[in-house]
């Protein structure tokens, strides 16, 4: 099992916005076309590369908040600042958090649901900027 590490305040103040804006894609089955263009604002505006994003959605995210996510809820569930932060630094630092085992099987169904809700937001980014990401994608014949 891998080790934790201690996330720096520099590694926080620089993702918390990423965190925060692709948090809001385990936050309702039905992301809005503002929602999704709002996302990629963000996404944009963080100066981190496309692959950069994507590993923290991956990495960070999705270990964080799987067990959260709404696949079948109606509505939408709100995530403060405070607890999205608290949630991807505890689960950093102590990946046994992180779903694995019988846990990991009970969450991989909702992988779908938020790629296509990745989709989505790629979608309001500009071509050059996805470019790298959407390469790599294809080269593993996702696409």
């Amino acid at each position: 099992m891998s080790e934790g590490f201690k996330v720096s305040p520099d590694t926080v103040a620089n993702h918390l916005p990423i965190w925060t804006a692709l948090s809001e894609l385990f936050a309702t089955n039905d992301l809005s076309d503002n929602e999704a263009e709002r996302i990629a604002g963000i996404v944009l505006g963080s100066g981190l590369d496309i692959e950069t994003v994507n590993r923290i959605l991956w990495e960070e995210i999705w270990p964080a908040f799987a067990f959260l996510i709404k696949p079948m809820a109606e509505g939408r569930v709100a995530y403060s600042e405070l607890n999205i932060k608290a949630q991807v630094v505890a689960v950093m630092e102590n990946p046994a958090m992180a779903p694995r085992g019988y846990g990991m099987l009970v969450v991989q169904g909702n992988i779908p649901a938020l790629e296509q809700k990745w989709v989505k937001v790629r979608g309001y980014l500009p071509p050059d900027y996805t470019a790298a990401l959407d390469e790599w994608i294809r080269g593993r014949g996702e696409v």
